[in-house]
């Protein structure tokens, strides 16, 4: 309610009051905290283990009185052995439970631990008497432990209002108590320190005392009779003894920065040496570099030859450069010579050639850098068994005789395949069947002996397909092409479809060699669509003629297409430019067109293979009637399937001697290191290129 009064009689019980509204009453006449008289009053204690006592005393909170009439005993939970904490001693106003009571809250665990906050909320008030630090592993808790904080006005505070006076002789006893502790403690520290300072000043002042008369018993018979004579002698015989080593360039080299010209050094030392004796030594620092072989003259005692140690010439003389000589009067035949020190062993005859081009190599002349090339030195470059540097070889003889295809297995699939993809890295081939009798149009994943399904009834017949990367890519009549992940034992994901305008009849497929562009062409509009990797359109590229097959130039991403009557053109596809045609000599229509090693290889209806320039459309050769869809082994050579065998021709020729290697009818062929895949469009043979022998892969 608003607004509350009192306290008036009652007539017939209309005047009750509650004990909470007495407590309001006498809340504004006596403030919260603990009552001051005796200065103990509901003081927190040490025992000296894991316990602490409340003493007797009086308190106070928003009205509601509190009274301990003996020693309260509580307890404190165990430490931590790793952290700290800090408990706190309050007494609770407990709203529900009517009452007010001693309570322990304990604090968190932190390497720097603070107090509980103070619950004062619509359940509870609490005013605090004690905070203890518990810390780390302890085991009891001491007085000194125990922080008082009766009288901060904050936590708890001393009630005032109706009381007459303040006791404050505990307290003071505390102070009395933490101050005879602390200057107790201060004083003993400075008199250690002070005593330890004594002694070691004694024991300093022992060792130089020793040390003086050490010093003074060595002179002291110089200082009996005639002091100045005695001392005049040893100064003589000191002067001597430093112009005798001074002199002596035997113990010590001379050190100097030379002069002269060209490779005729001198260097001038103080004192002078009277003549070159054996092991005279220099340190020289040479002031220019020396072209040839050089010579040092030292005081104008004459110009001799600095050598190695195999009694070569210096040459390499580097300006600023130190350099240690001994002069040996052997050598040079007799007439002696400088010799060069501490250059180490002998260099042998390494020449440049010897070394790898990315290696250097110490010479008499300095640092050489090496000059053999083994960028060369790789596996298809070595005969096959020899192991030259690590490197073991796997190249072939291309003797077609050692070569023998082997069929491996035969997917005699109950949907016909036809139409045969390129071969991925995991060894995947993709066929396409149609079957316009049953309306079945199923995509097939043929890997060695394992077949994948790569996606459920495409609803309409398959034209063309290629294989990329993780994804394989389809046609169909009704005008779509497909992109579908590939999923091992399991019907691929497809990730989008595009659709061709009008449902128009998407002839063949390319995807560039980095999976980011897609090459469809569009028969009825004879234009090629561009499509980005997420199957969107990026621009669409009309032609003369339709495109029968179109495939990418891997050297620059542009577009070969092949057309009617003997004609291939290539396509720059920022542009839509014409970048070459082919001329006059190709008589009939291409098909089948594969690139490699920057040469286009296709076949023409009458059966004439092709090898032409992707750079400018040049034919480079011809030949091999009967070839059908060409394919590359892992060296280079061509493997033609030519109706009933696969015939080998070697080093990316159609000209050389045909070999007819398997018997196996089929027109598509794809090969993958040492593999292939043949394709009849009755099902999918699996073979080894080089069975038997060891060429890796």
């Amino acid at each position: 309610m608003p607004i509350r009064s009192g306290f008036f009689n009652s007539v017939n019980g209309d005047r009750r009051y509650q004990a909470d509204f007495f407590a309001m009453f006498f809340g504004t006449l006596i403030g919260n905290g603990v009552f001051p008289n005796p200065s103990t009053g509901l003081q927190v204690l040490a025992n000296q283990n894991m316990t602490v006592t409340i003493k007797p005393g009086k308190g106070w909170i928003n009205g509601y009185f509190f009274v301990n009439d003996s020693d309260y005993n509580l307890t404190i939970e165990n430490a931590d052995g790793v952290l700290n904490r800090i408990d706190r001693i309050v007494l609770q106003l407990n709203f529900l439970n009517r009452e007010i009571v001693p309570v322990v809250k304990k604090g968190t665990f932190a390497s720097s631990p603070v107090a509980p906050t103070l619950k004062r909320d619509a359940d509870a008030y609490e005013i605090a008497l004690a905070d203890i630090y518990v810390g780390k592993g302890v085991l009891s808790i001491s007085q000194a432990n125990i922080t008082d904080v009766r009288l901060n006005k904050d936590l708890c505070g001393i009630v005032k209002g109706l009381i007459d006076q303040v006791d404050t002789t505990t307290i003071f006893n505390q102070y009395q108590a933490w101050f005879a502790n602390i200057t107790g403690s201060t004083q003993t520290e400075i008199d250690t320190w002070k005593t330890q300072q004594e002694q070691d000043f004694d024991t300093w002042e022992e060792g130089r005392k020793s040390e003086f008369q050490t010093w003074f018993d060595s002179i002291q018979s110089i200082l009996d009779g005639d002091v100045a004579a005695n001392l005049a002698s040893r100064i003589s015989n000191l002067e001597n003894d430093v112009a005798r080593h001074k002199a002596d360039y035997t113990q010590h080299p001379g050190e100097g920065d030379t002069a002269g010209s060209n490779n005729a050094y001198t260097l001038t030392l103080n004192p002078a040496p009277t003549s070159y004796v054996k092991n005279l030594g220099v340190l020289i620092t040479v002031h220019a570099d020396s072209t040839a072989a050089a010579t040092l003259n030292v005081n104008n005692l004459g110009a001799k030859k600095l050598l190695r140690s195999n009694g070569n010439a210096v040459t390499n003389l580097k300006a600023n450069g130190v350099y240690h000589f001994r002069y040996n009067p052997s050598a040079d035949s007799g007439n002696g010579a400088f010799m060069f020190v501490g250059e180490g062993g002998e260099y042998g005859n390494v020449t440049a050639k010897d070394v790898r081009n990315t290696k250097t190599f110490g010479t008499e002349n300095g640092i050489e850098q090496g000059a053999l090339d083994l960028t060369n030195l790789v596996a298809s470059n070595i005969k096959q068994g020899v192991t030259i540097d690590g490197v073991v070889g796997t190249l072939m003889d291309s003797n077609k005789s050692d070569l023998a295809l082997r069929v491996l297995s035969t997917f005699d699939f109950s949907y016909k395949g036809s139409k045969l993809s390129n071969i991925g890295d995991d060894g995947i081939v993709f066929t396409c069947y149609n079957n316009s009798v049953g309306g079945i149009y199923f995509l097939q994943a043929v890997c060695k002996t394992e077949t994948w399904a790569a996606s459920n009834n495409m609803g309409s017949q398959l034209t063309c397909v290629e294989r990329s990367k993780d994804s394989v890519y389809f046609g169909t009549q009704n005008g779509r092409v497909y992109k579908y992940s590939i999923v091992k034992n399991a019907v691929g994901t497809q990730s989008w479809y595009y659709s061709l305008p009008s449902q128009n009849i998407p002839d063949d497929i390319s995807v560039s060699p980095d999976g980011s562009l897609i090459a469809v062409s569009d028969r009825s509009l004879a234009t090629l669509h561009i499509l980005k990797s997420d199957g969107t359109l990026l621009k669409d590229i009309p032609l003369p003629d339709y495109a029968r097959k179109v495939i990418f130039d891997p050297n620059d991403n542009n577009i070969v297409y092949s057309i009617a009557s003997g004609v291939a053109r290539k396509i720059v596809i920022s542009s839509s430019r014409l970048q070459w045609e082919t001329g006059t000599g190709i008589s009939y229509d291409i098909f089948k067109p594969k690139i490699f090693n920057n040469n286009l290889y296709f076949v023409t209806t009458n059966s004439m293979g092709y090898k032409l320039n992707t750079s400018n459309g040049a034919i480079i050769e011809s030949g091999v009637s009967g070839v059908g869809m060409p394919a590359f082994d892992k060296f280079g050579n061509v493997l033609m399937a030519t109706g009933p065998y696969i015939t080998y021709l070697s080093n990316e020729t159609l000209r050389g001697t045909q070999t007819r290697l398997m018997a196996i009818s089929g027109s598509e062929i794809a090969t993958k290191n040492n593999y292939g895949y043949v394709n009849d469009g009755n099902g999918v043979t699996y073979f080894n290129i080089y069975y038997g022998l060891n060429v890796g892969g």
